[in-house]
Protein backbone atom coordinates (compact mmCIF):
# COMPACT_ATOMS: atom_id res chain seq x y z
CA UNK A 1 0.00 0.00 0.00
CA UNK A 2 1.03 3.54 -0.50
CA UNK A 3 -0.03 6.85 1.47
CA UNK A 4 0.72 10.21 0.68
CA UNK A 5 0.45 13.10 3.60
CA UNK A 6 1.18 17.02 2.75
CA UNK A 7 2.39 18.50 6.01
CA UNK A 8 4.41 21.28 7.13
CA UNK A 9 5.67 22.10 11.06
CA UNK A 10 2.40 22.89 12.45
CA UNK A 11 0.78 19.89 11.96
CA UNK A 12 3.55 17.50 12.12
CA UNK A 13 2.32 15.69 15.39
CA UNK A 14 -1.51 15.02 13.49
CA UNK A 15 0.83 13.77 10.53
CA UNK A 16 2.67 11.23 12.62
CA UNK A 17 -0.39 10.08 14.73
CA UNK A 18 -1.86 9.48 11.58
CA UNK A 19 1.00 7.66 9.84
CA UNK A 20 1.43 5.35 13.36
CA UNK A 21 -2.53 4.57 13.00
CA UNK A 22 -2.08 3.60 9.48
CA UNK A 23 0.88 0.94 10.05
CA UNK A 24 -0.29 -0.13 13.54
CA UNK A 25 -3.35 -1.48 10.90
CA UNK A 26 -1.62 -2.16 8.14
CA UNK A 27 -1.28 -6.27 7.31
CA UNK A 28 1.20 -5.50 4.78
CA UNK A 29 4.14 -2.92 3.69
CA UNK A 30 3.26 0.37 3.70
CA UNK A 31 4.87 3.17 1.88
CA UNK A 32 4.52 6.29 3.28
CA UNK A 33 5.38 9.59 1.07
CA UNK A 34 5.52 13.08 3.22
CA UNK A 35 5.19 15.76 1.10
CA UNK A 36 6.85 18.48 3.98
CA UNK A 37 7.44 21.88 3.95
CA UNK A 38 9.67 23.38 5.84
CA UNK A 39 10.34 20.36 7.73
CA UNK A 40 12.97 20.69 10.78
CA UNK A 41 15.73 18.19 10.57
CA UNK A 42 14.83 17.27 14.00
CA UNK A 43 11.43 16.22 12.18
CA UNK A 44 13.66 14.43 9.61
CA UNK A 45 15.06 12.40 12.31
CA UNK A 46 11.79 11.27 13.84
CA UNK A 47 10.21 10.04 10.41
CA UNK A 48 13.26 7.79 10.02
CA UNK A 49 12.78 6.73 13.49
CA UNK A 50 9.31 5.11 12.30
CA UNK A 51 11.13 2.68 9.52
CA UNK A 52 13.22 1.19 12.82
CA UNK A 53 10.21 0.87 15.05
CA UNK A 54 8.18 -0.58 11.80
CA UNK A 55 9.38 -3.13 10.03
CA UNK A 56 6.45 -2.69 7.22
CA UNK A 57 6.76 1.14 6.98
CA UNK A 58 9.00 2.60 4.37
CA UNK A 59 8.97 6.61 4.73
CA UNK A 60 9.93 8.66 1.58
CA UNK A 61 9.97 12.97 2.49
CA UNK A 62 9.85 14.93 -0.91
CA UNK A 63 10.95 18.39 0.44
CA UNK A 64 8.42 21.11 -0.70
CA UNK A 65 9.53 24.81 -1.66
CA UNK A 66 6.68 27.53 -2.15
CA UNK A 67 8.28 28.09 -5.96
CA UNK A 68 6.83 24.00 -6.86
CA UNK A 69 3.20 25.20 -6.66
CA UNK A 70 2.26 25.96 -10.29
CA UNK A 71 2.05 30.32 -10.71
CA UNK A 72 -1.77 29.91 -11.22
CA UNK A 73 -2.24 29.20 -7.35
CA UNK A 74 0.16 32.46 -6.21
CA UNK A 75 -2.49 34.06 -4.87
CA UNK A 76 -3.57 31.54 -2.54
CA UNK A 77 -1.15 33.14 -0.37
CA UNK A 78 -3.28 35.93 0.42
CA UNK A 79 -5.21 33.57 2.38
CA UNK A 80 -4.14 32.47 5.35
CA UNK A 81 -5.66 29.31 5.78
CA UNK A 82 -4.72 27.97 2.53
CA UNK A 83 -1.25 27.07 3.28
CA UNK A 84 1.78 25.51 0.71
CA UNK A 85 1.80 22.19 2.42
CA UNK A 86 -2.38 22.46 1.76
CA UNK A 87 -1.83 23.23 -1.73
CA UNK A 88 0.31 20.79 -2.55
CA UNK A 89 -1.97 18.01 -2.45
CA UNK A 90 -1.92 19.10 -5.78
CA UNK A 91 1.14 17.60 -6.64
CA UNK A 92 1.19 14.17 -5.15
CA UNK A 93 0.71 12.70 -8.74
CA UNK A 94 3.55 14.37 -10.44
CA UNK A 95 5.68 14.42 -7.03
CA UNK A 96 4.93 10.16 -6.22
CA UNK A 97 4.44 9.03 -9.60
CA UNK A 98 3.96 5.22 -8.77
CA UNK A 99 0.94 3.41 -9.29
CA UNK A 100 -2.04 3.76 -6.97
CA UNK A 101 -1.22 6.21 -4.15
CA UNK A 102 -4.25 7.26 -1.31
CA UNK A 103 -3.80 10.85 0.17
CA UNK A 104 -4.44 11.20 4.14
CA UNK A 105 -5.30 14.73 5.38
CA UNK A 106 -2.63 14.36 8.01
CA UNK A 107 -5.00 14.16 10.89
CA UNK A 108 -6.98 11.18 10.00
CA UNK A 109 -6.91 8.07 12.18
Amino acid sequence: MQIALSTDMNYLKPTLVSIMSVLEHSSGNVKVFVLGHNLSSQALVVLKHIETVHENAEIVHIPIADDMLPAEFSGWGACPHITSSCMSILLVPKLVGQGRTLYLDCDTM
